[in-house]
């Protein structure tokens, strides 16, 4: 069996196609896969991570002013398919799963014109415009969050099953991973990270933020993930004088690290939130103001209101209130532990099966 991957953009909507087949390659030992996107984003070097091949699409996404760049992106929109749908026929795949981003909508496209089954997976509380445009041309349309059904013009097709997640998060272990990663028992590991790309205002508080802890707490240990465009000017800016203080462009092995930590500071995205959970990792979230709908200040409360979380708002960040909010959580484990049983909580979906039972449901395989 062939199965179409499609997703870009940020690993936010990457790495659940990427998780997704994982569980389809255990379901199907023998299925092969394509990844479709633009070669130029991140896709390109995630699915080659992943070792599924890769096909270049042209796609671009619609400025939400008026820009003459949206004439050439609708062109595309209008064009694509129909050379893709071409390839699509020659490959003849079981079917094809988008998971958000302006790449999956020609995809999705090609496939419904030729009756192949088309998949969606929507992570956000809101679904992004991508599926939206793509919702009517969907088989079946999966949720993380039950309350975006509301959001659909077409709920029948749709079907909560949270998120799917990159093997390792279910299993990883502290006491493990901290002994593979070298990282002491006795530290208070920080980990933060502002998303796949980048965030300026995040990442320039995180720096502070460790230059100050750098010189007050021997016991502290952080690692920032900074995003690859931003990495070569930060690391201008910031030369730690210490082992314990790190920087990186992008965390390859985020369930590593993630279940290492004793705290993360990160963007509110909706699978950096299934990870926390699946981990039950206590968090400081500082959601991004620059998405739709404002999704992420949503998520962000969620966590917060169930305990789980602590939120800043960015126009409030510093890393003098980062300082404080970290040495506060440090000097209180037991606030720490309620944090982690209270994040276990949030989503207890058993996703693979959901997902399998649904895919063999409408394949009939």
């Amino acid at each position: 069996m062939l199965f179409i991957l499609t997703g870009g953009g940020t690993a936010g909507h990457i790495n659940p196609a990427l998780a997704m087949a994982q569980m389809l390659r255990r379901a199907y030992p023998d299925a092969t896969f394509y990844f479709m996107g633009k070669k130029d984003g991140l896709e390109y070097s995630l699915a080659k991570k992943a070792n599924i091949p890769f096909i270049p699409i042209r796609a671009m996404g619609l400025k939400r002013s008026l820009s003459p760049r949206n004439i050439k992106a609708a062109f595309l929109a209008l064009s694509e398919p129909y050379r893709l749908k071409k390839m699509m026929r020659a490959l003849s795949p079981a079917a094809v799963i988008g998971t958000g981003g302006y790449v999956c909508y020609p995809v999705i496209k090609a496939a419904h014109m030729l009756g192949i089954p088309c998949f969606l997976h929507e992570s956000n509380a809101i679904p992004g415009l991508a599926v939206k445009l793509c919702e009517k041309m969907a088989t079946r349309i999966f949720l993380q969050f039950p309350d975006a059904m509301r959001h659909l013009r077409y709920p029948d097709k749709a079907l909560a099953i949270g998120a799917p997640l990159r093997d390792g998060f279910e299993k990883a272990d502290c006491k493990r991973a901290r002994q593979r990663l070298g990282i002491s028992q006795r530290d208070f590991f920080v980990l933060s990270f502002g998303g796949s790309i980048g965030a300026e205002g995040l990442n320039d508080a995180c720096i502070a933020f460790m230059q100050k802890a750098e010189k007050r707490e021997r016991d502290i240990r952080c690692l920032h993930g900074c995003g690859a465009r931003c990495y070569e000017d930060l690391k201008k800016r910031f030369t730690p004088s210490s082992s314990k203080m790190a920087l990186l462009p992008y965390i390859n092995d985020m369930n590593l690290y993630m279940a290492a930590a004793d705290l993360v500071i990160a963007r509110a995205g909706a699978i950096t939130l299934s990870e926390l959970s699946a981990l039950a990792k206590p968090s400081i979230l500082i959601p991004s103001p620059f998405v739709a709908n404002d999704h992420q200040r949503k998520n962000a409360l969620l966590f917060q209101e169930k305990g789980a979380s602590i939120m800043i708002e960015e126009e409030a960040l510093s890393a003098d209130l980062l300082l404080d909010k970290v040495l506060y959580l440090k000097a209180s484990p037991h606030l720490l532990s309620k944090m982690s049983n209270a994040a276990c909580k949030i989503f207890s979906f058993d996703t693979e099966r959901l997902f399998l039972k649904e895919m063999k449901n409408i394949l009939g395989v």
